[in-house]
């Protein structure tokens, strides 16, 4: 299956015309300047630019890429409740330590030991989090 991306168009000049891309809303322009977006293909992109050049517009259209962190990001985000399942506790997402970007997802544990401490100097919530922690991550550290 092709890969859709949103991709916003520009459309200057030519005449008034609707573009019915498969699966968007119409885009309609009026003649003027018009920004229209929609979800699409490469392809159908450029078939849909090709449509109001034929009315004798002028399109520019972009689209913006994810970098590989930020499909990641989003991937783990998305399967959040998924992963709901393997915290060590139904707690731990209300935590001050808690950290979807490290293994444990528990900031005691995988955090290094100056960030840790500098929350808990800063921080009441994260003090009072130590110490109500069902799995006694408190007595790992002193503070």
């Amino acid at each position: 299956m092709p890969n859709k991306r949103l991709y916003t168009f520009i459309v200057r000049g030519g005449s008034p015309c609707v573009v019915l891309p498969k699966g968007n809303l119409p885009m309609d322009h009026e003649g003027g300047q018009s920004v229209l977006k929609a979800v699409l293909t490469e392809e159908q992109a450029k078939a849909t630019a090709a449509e109001f050049e034929k009315e004798g517009a002028t399109v520019k259209y972009t689209t913006v890429r994810q970098t590989e962190e930020q499909h990641e990001e989003r991937i783990r985000l998305n399967t959040l409740h998924e992963a709901a399942s393997t915290f060590p506790s139904m707690a731990c997402p209300g935590c001050s330590f808690f950290d979807l970007n490290t293994p444990g997802y528990c900031g005691i544990e995988d955090w290094d030991r100056e960030s840790v401490q500098t929350l808990l100097k800063h921080k009441e919530k994260a003090r009072e989090d130590l110490k109500i922690c069902p799995l006694s991550k408190g007595t790992q550290i002193s503070q």
